[in-house]
């Protein structure tokens, strides 16, 4: 599902996203889906975000910060044990949630790292062209295309390492939340991806705009320090 949040910028979205998991693998309960701005349902493995039939500020749609690391801490984990019985883990939305409780260690900073999506003399290149994060961690990612073409910043296999939270775009900021596939920004345009990094490992980055095939870089997810 396309997403479009400003006329600079839009975003592709699945919602349904399982870390590359066929989801007939999974035997998950039936779902209670209920209709924005009221709450949502998010699907992470076998992590089910039930926010339930209420408001997002109802007393059962309020989670504490200790569920919610604790749920991360097991998708952060390298082994997440598909099992029949799914996690319950209610998350409200982020509107009344503070973003430092989805670190594991709350005493982290939230770290912020910034890509560059072409230049203003017209090169097509991911400044830097190569983005380490740690599994674990929340992070704030902030893409800017300051160039005179549009840009996309695709990494499928990265987006679906990662639990996003939201992206957020535009002044005042519109908050895109669900599952992210890609980002594409128009000349001008700026957007900042809020997301944890889940399982390890090195993923191509490209732009998949026709022409701008020498536009690539590198995403590299590591380890948490034991």
């Amino acid at each position: 599902m396309q997403v479009p949040s400003s006329g600079r910028l839009h975003i592709s979205q699945a919602r349904d996203k399982f870390f590359g998991i066929r989801p007939w693998l999974l035997q998950l309960r039936p779902q209670r889906w209920v209709q924005q701005p009221t709450c949502a349902c998010l699907r992470q493995n076998s992590v089910i975000a039930d926010v339930g039939d209420g408001p997002c500020d109802a007393p059962e749609a309020r989670a504490s910060a200790t569920s919610r690391r604790h749920a991360l801490s097991l998708l952060a984990g390298s082994t997440v044990a598909l099992t029949s019985t799914a996690i319950d883990l209610v998350v409200p939305s982020t509107a009344w949630a503070a973003l430092k409780d989805y670190n594991l260690d709350p005493s982290e900073p939230i770290e912020e790292v910034a890509v560059q999506l072409g230049t203003e003399d017209g090169q097509y290149a991911f400044i830097p062209s190569t983005l380490e994060f740690t599994a674990g961690k929340i992070y704030k990612l902030k893409l800017r295309n300051p160039s005179t073409s549009t840009h996309y910043f695709t990494a499928f296999e990265f987006a679906e390492k990662v639990f996003s939270i939201m992206v957020l775009a535009g002044d005042p900021a519109v908050e895109v939340k669900g599952g992210i596939q890609e980002v594409a920004l128009k000349a001008g345009a700026s957007a900042t991806w809020v997301f944890i990094p889940i399982k390890p490992g090195k993923y191509p980055l490209r732009c998949t705009v026709k022409g701008h095939d020498a536009m690539v870089g590198q995403i590299i997810i590591k380890r948490p320090i034991q």
